[in-house]
């Protein structure tokens, strides 16, 4: 069980550098990379109220970051069908290279995981 519990604090720790430097060299804070990758990832349509709630942090914290990211480029919004007044969030292809970038950082964790372990 402690073994269990340090190996999830290094994971978490790993991630949370390792998604900094992203932002940093992106010039985006944390929450913009999360709201990159929620979007990117999400296999239904994505509202702000949806992030608000999987986040758990205030709603002007997501529509901060939602307005930086489209004036940056990275994603856009357009209404839902069956409700004008809500708006759907949709990422530009402009996203791709910092998907790429968390790619690298997975094969990393991945290959730091498996260090020692072989391949039968």
């Amino acid at each position: 069980m402690l073994r269990e519990l340090k190996t999830n604090k290094f994971v978490t720790i790993f991630l949370k550098r390792h998604l900094q430097l992203i932002a940093n060299e992106f010039q985006l804070k944390l929450i913009d990379i999360r709201v990159l990758f929620y979007v990117y990832v999400c296999d239904k349509p994505v509202i702000a109220d949806d992030m608000v709630e999987d986040f758990l942090c205030s709603k002007a914290h997501i529509s901060m970051s939602i307005k930086y990211l489209e004036e940056m480029g990275y994603i856009y919004r357009t209404p839902l069908a069956s409700d004008k007044r809500k708006l759907i969030i949709k990422y530009n292809h402009s996203i791709m290279p910092i998907i790429e970038r968390a790619k690298q950082i997975r094969d990393k964790l991945i290959e730091i995981a498996l260090d020692g372990i072989e391949k039968e």
